[in-house]
């Protein structure tokens, strides 16, 4: 099961979770459990990542959870995020003794570790995330294409961002890189039919 509750949404401009999202991050906190207890899961271990970790609220939000949902949430670190986010994607891999980039690109954080399917060698999170860098750089009412100017602010301050894990990468030699997101996925698509015109 998976639900897209994007909990940080309109959180970046003032640090704060708002009442919205946090009400749809509740309903599904509350029927997970119950899903996980139907098929027999004894024991139900929530974390909560990028958007609660920067939330000024988040204390109000983890004692709704608790509350209202009987679901005692963990807000865990970036590195951990990315320690977790290596398992599960390593998990299901033979690099055949590749190293690899795993990257996560999340709403309010881009996550990356390096390693084989056995071991990890480095991992970072970045506070760089989809809807963080949108509501950084993009006006609320904007649509469309994105000017050339504002496309490169935003490079220009993801490469100032992500300078040492850059360099970790290069000396790590890595050969190949290995996505899981929502977003990873959608860069995927967009390649595939830029390379088909």
């Amino acid at each position: 099961e998976k639900e897209v509750v994007r909990l940080g949404e309109d959180e970046f401009k003032h640090d704060r979770l708002q009442p919205e999202a946090m009400a749809r991050a509740l309903e599904v906190c509350k029927r997970f459990p119950e899903l996980a207890r139907a098929i027999g899961a004894e024991e139900i271990v929530a974390v909560a990542t990028s958007a609660a970790r920067e939330a000024i609220n988040q204390e109000d939000f983890l004692r709704m959870l608790r509350d209202e949902a009987g679901l005692d949430v963990r807000v865990i670190s970036g590195k951990e995020e990315a320690r977790l986010i290596y398992l599960g994607m390593a998990s299901g891999l033979s690099l055949e003794g590749r190293k690899a980039l795993f990257i996560d690109i999340g709403g309010g954080s881009t996550e990356i570790a390096i390693g084989d399917e056995t071991q990890y060698t480095y991992l970072d999170s970045l506070k760089l995330g989809a809807i963080s860098l949108t509501t950084i750089f993009m006006p609320e009412d904007h649509a469309g294409m994105i000017p050339a100017r504002m496309y490169n602010s935003i490079r220009k301050e993801i490469r100032r961002r992500i300078r040492r894990s850059a360099d970790r990468v290069r000396e790590e030699g890595v050969e190949i890189a290995v996505g899981g997101s929502g977003t990873i996925k959608n860069l995927a698509e967009i390649a595939l039919r830029m390379s088909e015109d």
